[in-house]
């Protein structure tokens, strides 16, 4: 099920760059008009449409990178069960239980503004929509970020050295602090 997850996430991200992009978006469009033209033809039943559908219809090919979406054909047809697959695992992600259908954290990204958006994003998860509580002690943040991270230890370092986590000065309970510092 993740698995699946995981590439409608990436067709997700690759659909949004070929709509922002100008070139790829006009590949999309005639695809996706040529499937239209094809469709109107064949729920067609009066004569008038009848004999318009005698036309040769253009042959579209969908080329790259059209042909990562897996619910678009090399035809330029659409596959409905693909496309219901991939709006049920977008339902999933928005729904209640989404936190459960993604992968962990390996690592974290080199760079210091993008580093601290994940961290920043991570403390705003266990302090938010894992239950909300003002202040953890150590192993209940230990247990919430170990659901999230598989590096608990290097995560709550650097969220309270970038100043997202302020703790007591025993270390023994920590809350958010939603002020990042810039730089490390």
């Amino acid at each position: 099920m993740r698995e699946h997850i995981d590439t409608t996430l990436r067709e997700c991200r690759m659909l949004l760059t070929m709509l922002r992009t100008p070139k790829l978006r006009q590949m999309l469009v005639r695809v996706l008009a040529a499937q239209d033209d094809q469709d109107t033809r064949n729920n067609t039943a009066n004569a008038a449409n009848a004999a318009a559908s005698t036309i040769i219809p253009t042959t579209i090919t969908v080329e790259e990178p059209l042909r990562q979406l897996s619910w678009l054909h090399d035809d330029g047809t659409l596959s409905n069960e693909d496309l219901t697959a991939a709006a049920d695992d977008i339902k999933l992600l928005l729904g209640d239980t989404a936190i459960l259908e993604m992968p962990r954290i390996t690592q974290l990204p080199s760079d210091n503004a993008s580093r601290i958006r994940i961290l920043t994003t991570i403390i705003e998860r266990v302090f938010t929509n894992l239950g909300p509580r003002p202040q953890l002690s150590e192993p209940e943040l230990n247990a919430r970020l170990a659901m999230l991270v598989d590096e608990v230890a290097v995560i709550r370092r650097y969220a309270v050295d970038y100043g997202i986590l302020k703790r007591s000065p025993d270390g023994s309970v920590y809350w958010y602090s939603a002020t990042a510092k810039n730089t490390f």
